[in-house]
């Protein structure tokens, strides 16, 4: 009787650990799906943020060709309104040459270099000046 009483425990732990082993399994593939559905979705907007950023890039891109052609055939937009000007001016070139003056005055010898690096045949333009500024000192404390 008492090893029949055993045996029968045995058997009822072995089936309790059966059912035991099956819940853990289940539950694991449960979480395995879960797991792959979360990271799709977190690539997925990884991937509209990257695309989002590209996207801006390529208008920001086009905007400035598209302000560089306008500027080559003589129309410089100020504000909502395009105005002609001569060619290879911009918004620079129209200020009056005493604000331009002091514009360029706040410029240290580190910054001349960087704008005379954009004038290739050393006679600077205000719209080539423009190119350099933009990395110096001084467009950094204004921008």
């Amino acid at each position: 009787m008492d090893l029949e009483k055993k045996r029968h425990e045995r058997n009822c732990q072995l089936v309790a650990l059966a059912k035991w082993l099956n819940w853990v399994k289940l539950r694991k593939k449960t979480q395995a799906v879960a797991s792959e559905k979360l990271e799709r979705l977190v690539n997925a907007g990884r991937l509209k943020r990257i695309i989002a950023a590209w996207r801006n890039v390529l208008k920001d891109s086009k905007r400035t060709k598209e302000y560089y052609k306008r500027l080559e055939m003589g129309f410089i937009e100020i504000g909502n309104k395009v105005n002609q000007t001569e060619e290879g001016c911009d918004i620079l070139s129209m200020l009056p040459s005493n604000l331009s003056l002091k514009i360029f005055r706040y410029l240290k010898l580190r910054d001349w270099l960087i704008v005379l690096r954009c004038v290739p045949d050393g006679k600077l333009s205000s719209s080539q000046a423009h190119c350099g500024v933009r990395s110096t000192s001084l467009w950094r404390r204004t921008g």
